[in-house]
């Protein structure tokens, strides 16, 4: 609700507020006139059409729907606002009072989004709130929740105001602190907005009349839904054998209203807490700032639900995992899944084979170490193959190497070997 100057015209009674709060109880007529439709209701009227009016000690207050039939648009520098202006009158006899009051509040069309900044535009002169264009701003302060904000505060935020020749400019981030994400569905795809209620408060002085006129306007602002597609990070470590492989998932990222109910396997669905128990350790993990959340989950590549297949010609075995995570946003339930494959390629294991044979002069040593990185010695003889005797003896291939030994190196013995003799 935006407080603005009001107007009082009094004919013959000085008293007015005094006059205002025992009005009713007295007696009095009271009629409400809206500008421009000239529309004239009485207090049940009033009431009937939503609106709510009351007085206090020193004010008359009425309120307004945004969307009342009697607002209208009006376009201030360049800035759509909705406008009630209403002219109050309280009747006795020969007794008339008349209360002139306008509110003025800002629309959505009044903000500008991108990715990263909300940006709020307010007129620096609201020109249903003076009788002159001669004023002076004499303060602008900015605040969240209601609650005033000193300069400190607003830069720890990054928050900034800006007063131009025609306009309050304000800028906010996206994410700030003071505001809240929240989740979305749409055709089962994941959005987040982003919403935030910033507060001005505004005081100018018309130099003619010398009269005081104060803002305050409390303006919820919720950003458009921002696709936030989420993703299946795949940490599976291959440097093991299957036996002792896990799938290493990882989904997100996702606000906090968002909780993972179950997971689909193509032949079962399981809850968290039945995957917890099937050893597959679905943990929620939070970001450092308690923002943002992911959903791990550890799955062996020897359970049941990992699809196996051997490629023997390639020499190694693939490991498929098809899944569905069933998720919830809350207060609202509203369901939604998010569907991925991951598949983890492993080496299969083959030992390494020794071949040799030999000519007229050298021993020829092959040894084929297949898909296996050679993490092993050779000794040749009784001197292990260093680098120096690889040179002289050692041909590389690319997953195979030869020693050629010859004849009458140190290395090679030659033994007798008698065959046994036979009866």
């Amino acid at each position: 609700m935006a407080l603005n100057n009001v107007r009082l015209l009094t004919i013959l009674f000085n008293s007015c507020f005094h006059f205002l709060r025992q009005a009713v109880a007295s007696g009095y007529k009271m009629t409400v006139v809206f500008s421009p439709s000239k529309n004239v209701m009485n207090v049940d009227e009033v009431q009937r059409k939503g609106y709510a009016i009351a007085n206090t000690p020193t004010r008359l207050v009425l309120r307004s729907p945004h969307n009342a039939e009697e607002t209208y648009l009006q376009n201030v520098a360049g800035v759509p606002m909705r406008v009630l202006s209403t002219s109050t009158f309280f009747e006795q006899k020969w007794l008339v009072t008349r209360v002139d009051a306008t509110a003025v509040c800002p629309t959505p069309e009044a903000v500008a989004f991108t990715p990263e900044v909300i940006t709020w535009y307010m007129p620096k002169h609201i020109d249903p709130l003076f009788s002159s264009d001669a004023f002076t701003m004499l303060e602008v302060y900015m605040g969240i929740d209601a609650k005033r904000l000193d300069t400190e505060e607003m830069a720890a935020r990054n928050y900034s105001v800006l007063v131009t020749e025609a306009h309050i400019i304000v800028e906010i981030p996206v994410g700030a602190v003071g505001g809240y994400f929240k989740s979305h569905i749409q055709d089962d795809q994941y959005f987040v907005t982003y919403t935030i209620e910033p507060m001005l408060e505004l005081l100018w002085i018309e130099e003619v009349a010398h009269e005081n006129t104060s803002y305050k306007v409390l303006f919820p602002i919720t950003t458009p839904p921002m696709a936030r597609p989420p993703q299946v990070r795949n940490y599976t470590p291959l440097d093991t054998v299957p036996e002792q492989a896990v799938f290493v998932l990882e989904l997100g990222t996702f606000n906090l209203d968002v909780e993972l109910l179950n997971i689909t396997f193509p032949t079962m669905v399981l809850t968290v807490a039945e995957c917890n128990a099937r050893g597959f350790n679905v943990q929620e993990q939070r970001s450092p700032d308690n923002t943002l959340k992911t959903f791990r989950m550890e799955v062996p590549f020897s359970d049941p639900v990992v699809f196996k297949e051997r490629r023997a010609e390639q020499g190694v075995t693939t490991f498929t995992l098809q899944l569905i995570y069933g998720l919830v946003i809350f207060p609202e339930y509203a369901p939604f899944s998010h569907s991925a494959v991951v598949d983890a390629v492993l080496l299969d294991i083959v030992p390494p084979s020794v071949t040799g044979n030999c000519d007229q002069e050298n021993f020829h040593i092959t040894v084929d170490y297949r898909n296996q990185e050679p993490f092993f010695v050779v000794l040749v003889g009784k001197r292990l193959l260093n680098h120096e005797f690889a040179q002289q003896y050692l041909t590389e291939g690319d997953t195979d190497f030869t020693i050629t030994l010859p004849f009458s190196s140190p290395d090679a013995v030659f033994e007798v070997r008698r065959s046994p003799k036979t009866c």
